[in-house]
């Protein structure tokens, strides 16, 4: 309190710098701001928790915001609107004589509403309930198993993917055999060294070159990238990453599964999955390139054997065109098998980066999908214990707002039956694909994009009842559907009382009396021909009330404010004084004199008491 008495000094000092002729300015680092002799508002607005009538509400301050909250929002909706409330608040506070410091205006408001966000999450919670059973939906073995092999993530079909348009079989190359009669065999104490002609070298160097080309090529198209960013443009890719994306995110959106099991099925711990699969490939190939080059060996010892064959024929001279033909066989065999040995280690750093790939995918994608979708179910199934619960619901009641029904059992029965009435198949299905689709939604689980994108959702999903007008809801409210009758009985029923809900809020001593009356405003939907007929009836009875037609479809809002009133006509101001005074600590005010600054605003006029 202490505090507060003196931000109360301090505010009526600065609203009243040009009566009591002082000034403010500061000093910050590399600008200066002041003298300042204007108040730094042109009309301030004082708000308490107890209205003029000494009214004292259990959540103040909830009541207090909201009226705050809702005079912001109806001038920001309607500019023209706040011109026409400023230029009468200024008016009308010019009418006060200067010397009396009233320059203040305070606010009184109420509403009532349709309570469509009472109405739209019950409804998504009953729709994520719907849909939270496949929270224990996990892949088996079997089933990872089986989408390796139908989307070629298998050893042999990652083997031909990366052999399209190639080969690692060399062919018998034909040639002169005399021309090899000569051959040097200087290599056979060698068990790893094979010299050869430049002549038959050179053609399986130019096959190679090509095959290890088109691999290059290949590699390069399975290892495509996946970003969020092109998802609408690699629907066709190869890419491993690419085609598992675009095959899990059908899983995702399949109510039998859901993202869960997507999840799982990529990346999931405590069991199989494809990540682990393509580490077993890995295994495999790894296992294959030792066999490999250890059988290169003997590949090497056959075409030696070969050479001195077709080289020292012996009897066997007449069959040298065959024996230089065995010869140029082995030689395919040992190149065969060292292209193989080049295909393997392209393939074994290609699954290297795809374990990479698909790791990123769930770390960067599937896993907080799920995440935000538990997250999800695990609130609206609290929403729902919450807004099913009649005790509850009426301790979360907002006392500045007057429902035109509340959400009793009647109502969340006819909701059920709405949701019952859903083919919730097609429905989930519909939700998970649109909201994982739109990844900029939930990527970074922000909690505004998420609730806007599951609000519109839901609001078209059932339109039937979110998009009734508020007249509707009356009808249902009144039980008929007669003009007149709904007409009368929204002012009797809801107007009346809001207008005299709508004190203002400032604790105002009994003595005290405002100088002039402010703005009263009726703000009613522009379409409802019942409640604006409603509001001109109030309006005959009220000639200073302002009926506008405003925008805001769900609610009827009414305004009061008062003009011209000093901060000292607060009936707590010598409460607040008392405290003020017995409090000795410093920093109550924003100045208190320092070798920096000589301002001592400890020595500012107190509030007239």
């Amino acid at each position: 309190m202490a505090n507060g008495f003196a931000a109360m000094k301090e505010l009526d000092y600065c609203m009243n710098l040009e009566t009591n002729g002082g000034s403010w300015d500061q000093e910050y680092r590399g600008f200066h701001i002041g003298p300042v002799r204007r108040p730094p508002v042109q009309c301030c607005h004082l708000i308490s928790a107890r209205t003029m009538d000494e009214a004292v509400f259990d959540k103040g301050y909830e009541y207090s915001i909201n009226v705050v909250g809702d005079f912001v929002l109806q001038f920001l909706v309607d500019n023209d609107l706040y011109k026409d409330h400023m230029a009468n608040c200024c008016a009308a506070i010019q009418q006060v004589p200067e010397e009396s410091g009233a320059k203040y205006i305070v606010l009184g408001a109420s509403k009532a509403v349709v309570p469509m966000r009472e109405i739209t999450t019950y409804l998504a919670s009953r729709f994520f309930e719907s849909m939270s059973q496949v929270r224990t939906q996990f892949p088996t073995n079997g089933a990872i198993e089986t989408f390796a092999k139908n989307h070629e993530l298998t050893y042999e079909q990652l083997l031909k993917l990366l052999l399209d348009k190639t080969s690692y079989h060399m062919p018998v190359i034909e040639l002169e055999e005399k021309l090899f009669r000569d051959m040097s065999e200087e290599d056979l104490k060698s068990d790893d060294t094979l010299i050869l002609p430049e002549m038959v070298l050179q053609p399986y160097r130019n096959l190679r070159a090509k095959m290890v080309g088109q691999i290059e090529i290949n590699v390069q198209a399975l290892l495509y990238p996946w970003e969020k960013g092109k998802l609408k443009e690699k629907q066709n890719s190869i890419s491993r990453v690419w085609h598992t994306y675009y095959a899990l995110s059908d899983i995702v959106s399949n109510p039998e599964y859901g993202p869960f099991y997507a999840a799982a099925m990529l990346n999931g711990s405590g069991r199989k999955n494809l990540v682990d699969g393509l580490k077993g490939v890995l295994e495999t190939v790894q296992t294959k390139l030792k066999q490999c080059r250890g059988d290169l060996f003997l590949r090497i010892k056959e075409v030696k054997q070969a050479r001195h064959a077709f080289l020292h024929p012996g009897l066997l001279k007449k069959d040298r065109k065959r024996l230089f033909n065995t010869f140029i066989a082995a030689v395919a065999r040992y190149m065969s098998d060292t292209c193989f040995i080049d295909v393997l280690s392209k393939m074994e750093g290609m699954l290297r980066k795809m374990i990479e790939q698909f790791t990123g995918l769930y770390r960067e994608c599937f896993e907080p999908y799920a995440q935000v979708n538990q997250e999800l179910m695990e609130t609206f199934h609290e929403n729902y214990q919450i807004i099913s619960s009649d005790s509850v619901s009426a301790s979360l009641e907002d006392p500045f707002v007057m429902p035109l029904f509340k959400m009793d059992e009647d109502m969340r029965e006819t909701l059920d039956k709405a949701v019952e009435s859903m083919d919730m198949v097609q429905e989930t299905t519909r939700f998970q694909a649109a909201m994982f689709s739109d990844m900029d939604v939930w990527i970074m689980r922000e909690e505004s994009k998420i609730v806007k994108f599951i609000s519109d959702y839901i609001v078209n999903a059932f339109a039937v009842y979110t998009q009734k007008s508020i007249t509707n809801y009356l009808q249902m409210y009144f039980g008929t559907d007669k003009p007149e009758v709904v007409a009368a009985k929204t002012y009797t029923e809801i107007l009346r009382p809001l207008s005299m809900k709508a004190t203002p809020l400032f604790w105002k001593k009994s003595y005290y009396y405002p100088f002039h009356r402010g703005l009263e405003c009726c703000f009613v939907p522009d379409e409802e021909t019942e409640v604006i007929h409603a509001a001109e009836r109030l309006l005959a009875s009220n000639p200073s009330l302002h009926l506008v037609k405003s925008k805001s479809a769900n609610r009827i809002f009414m305004l009061r404010c008062l003009c011209g009133i000093p901060m000292f006509a607060y009936n707590g101001v010598e409460m607040y004084y008392q405290k003020y005074m017995s409090d000795t600590s410093v920093g109550k005010h924003l100045y208190e004199y320092t070798s920096r600054d000589i301002r001592d605003w400890r020595t500012l006029p107190n509030l007239q008491l």
